[in-house]
């Protein structure tokens, strides 16, 4: 299974520096929603580990993100490209639909 890095306000800056692109999970462990996407998640990080860098952030221990993001639901994915948001998703999606979502960020890209 492909590495999720857990991030937090601390070390969020210094987890995505570097990386061109990035899926955030923004979640809560007693989100329902959340634990249901976390599956699709883990396979999406499989196929794309070699392109995307996937990160989970549990919103109640990052107040600073949340606001940052300004996050008003969970979960909510952000697409980021070099650390800057390039779109975002509220709520529960297939995997197809997220393939499709990260096929949609990178190809803007090339």
């Amino acid at each position: 299974m492909a590495a999720i890095c857990e991030v937090n306000d601390d070390n969020f800056k210094g987890e995505l520096m570097g990386a061109p692109f990035a899926l955030v999970d923004l979640w809560a462990a007693w989100c329902g929603p959340c634990r249901q996407l976390e599956a699709t998640i883990d396979a999406a990080a499989v196929h794309y580990v070699d392109r995307v860098k996937f990160c989970k952030v549990d919103v109640d221990s990052s107040p600073l993100l949340v606001t940052k993001y300004d996050v008003q639901a969970v979960p909510t994915l952000l697409f980021l490209r070099a650390g800057e948001p390039a779109g975002r998703h509220v709520g529960l999606l297939s995997l197809g639909d997220l393939e499709k979502q990260l096929d949609l960020f990178l190809e803007e890209n090339m």
